[in-house]
């Protein structure tokens, strides 16, 4: 049996739109990750940090300092005090502030694909962690994997999983990159790759002489601009994701596929993932069917570097919307002290 009682842990995921908060218990004797509530709002409907935690406290009918710890994952940087954001929030994150004057014990900010990372560690043994098996190639359990996922921005997170259950997370970003055409590519692909780029510059959103790069296809307006290009229908990316939810077909959905698919293959060749290559995002969730399309296989294998290799590669897609809760639980779980149980009091006793 543990020493260590059943821990309580609060996860945050603040996204540059919105933020989810959740209540998680692991269950130490078994290593177990149960999510037992969760909420998301707009960051539009609250005026400060504090009524942001307010809000979240009477949700969860608790106080964030009476669990055993707290992960914030963050899109943007912070700097011990301060989550800052290119695109600034609506309100200062000044979360080191906040933490010290409501009395929070343990906590941490990380990057936002840190806990999408560690949900992979426990994928398979944890039944609230939803994915998809692209192929049914084995995963090199302690191998290398890779996270990346396709939203407001180009998310990337790479890890080792160890033996005793501790992890170790690089450090790099692919979603500046610059996006170029490889060797295997089809005539047609290069073809309809060069059209969309010279519609990008006519409108003044791809300066002459300057890369285009994969976060700028792959996330925020890139789908919409897709979709325009095709459609002369000038509309956001979450409508056009509803126009094509009928229609499988769409030209829209098949150049998409073959950009991630070379951006896949890119990070392939840039990790040598062994353990895995985890794909996930809002636009991946509603069109799932993107990795049934001949373009997102040919965007994979366009480039013949260590293909063989490569081909042993396993490549998954986390789906729903509690992965990210349960690995920020597992990330906490592995990076926080544990409370361990109160020694029990003698209660037979004598009296010489």
């Amino acid at each position: 049996m543990s020493i260590y009682r059943n821990q309580t842990y609060i996860t945050w995921d603040l996204g540059a739109t919105n933020c989810s908060v959740a209540y998680v218990k692991h269950n130490v004797e078994y290593d177990h990750f149960e999510l037992l509530e969760q909420h998301t709002h707009p960051l539009t409907e609250f005026i400060t940090l504090h009524d942001m935690v307010d809000c979240f406290e009477d949700n969860l009918k608790m106080r964030m300092s009476d669990v055993d710890g707290i992960l914030i994952s963050a899109a943007g940087q912070y700097d011990g005090n301060t989550v800052h954001l290119a695109t600034p929030y609506p309100f200062p994150m000044e979360f080191a502030r906040v933490a010290k004057m409501r009395d929070w014990g343990q906590y941490a900010v990380v990057h936002d694909y840190v806990p999408v990372v560690c949900a992979t560690f426990i994928a398979g043994r944890n039944e609230q962690i939803e994915y998809l098996t692209l192929n049914h190639n084995e995963p090199v359990r302690h191998g290398r994997r890779v996270a990346f996922g396709v939203g407001t921005g180009l998310g990337l997170k790479d890890g080792v999983l160890l033996p005793d259950g501790n992890f170790w997370l690089g450090m790099n970003e692919m979603g500046h990159i610059g996006l170029c055409i490889p060797p295997r590519a089809y005539p047609d692909q290069i073809k309809l790759h060069n059209e969309f780029v010279t519609f990008l510059q006519k409108k003044g959103l791809i300066p002459s002489g300057r890369p285009l790069t994969f976060e700028s296809i792959l996330s925020g307006f890139g789908f919409g601009l897709i979709h325009e290009f095709f459609t002369d229908e000038i509309t956001t990316p979450e409508e056009a994701a509803r126009q094509l939810q009928n229609d499988r077909k769409h030209p829209t959905l098949s150049l998409f596929a073959w950009y991630l698919g070379l951006f896949a293959g890119t990070v392939q060749l840039s990790f040598m993932p062994d353990a895995g290559l985890w794909i996930t995002g809002g636009v991946i969730n509603k069109h799932l069917d993107l990795f049934d399309m001949p373009t997102f296989n040919e965007g994979v294998m366009s480039s013949p570097a260590y293909l063989t290799e490569r081909k042993q590669m396993p490549l998954y897609v986390l789906t729903g919307d509690r992965y990210a809760t349960i690995g920020g639980a597992y990330y906490a779980s592995r990076q926080f002290k544990k409370r361990a149980y109160m020694p029990r009091l003698a209660t037979n006793l004598q009296v010489a």
